[in-house]
């Protein structure tokens, strides 16, 4: 998509935070038991074929996920603002890197607790499948 047609998108898109970003248990379940991380301008805060052990959830800032290509360009994957949730791998490893585009705070957690938290909170399970469409709806892109 063009810089012009993204321009023109997003002035007739209104932002609004997605589902799983409002007081849900999702965000909820970050916000008691995640680690609180700060990350400095294009700081890495994982890189591409590193295991996918956490979750993570912009709280400040603005992170984006990239992949560097053979030739040396980068492939940008998605762009994440506050309240969003990224780190949603189908693999075991990270398929992308992910970097803070200015000072940012992300808070982290297991994707193991997030998983076993979810087999006994249908809410959660729900937001968690609603992540990963929305996941996948980008990709798709």
């Amino acid at each position: 998509m063009s810089a012009q047609a993204l321009t023109h998108t997003a002035a007739r898109t209104p932002v609004q935070k997605p589902a799983f970003a409002a007081q849900g248990s999702l965000s909820g379940t970050f916000d008691m038991i995640g680690a609180v991380m700060s990350f400095g301008r294009n700081e890495e805060i994982y890189g591409e074929g590193e295991a996918a052990e956490y979750l993570y959830k912009v709280k400040a800032g603005c992170v984006r996920t990239y992949k560097v290509l053979s030739d040396g360009r980068r492939q940008v994957g998605a762009f994440y603002l506050p309240g969003d949730v990224f780190g949603i791998e189908a693999a075991e490893e990270h398929g992308f890197s992910a970097e803070a585009i200015l000072p940012s705070t992300v808070v982290v957690i297991k994707r193991s607790v997030v998983n076993s938290r979810a087999s006994g909170d249908s809410s959660l399970a729900s937001q968690l499948l609603e992540l990963t469409i929305k996941e996948l709806q980008r990709a798709q892109c």
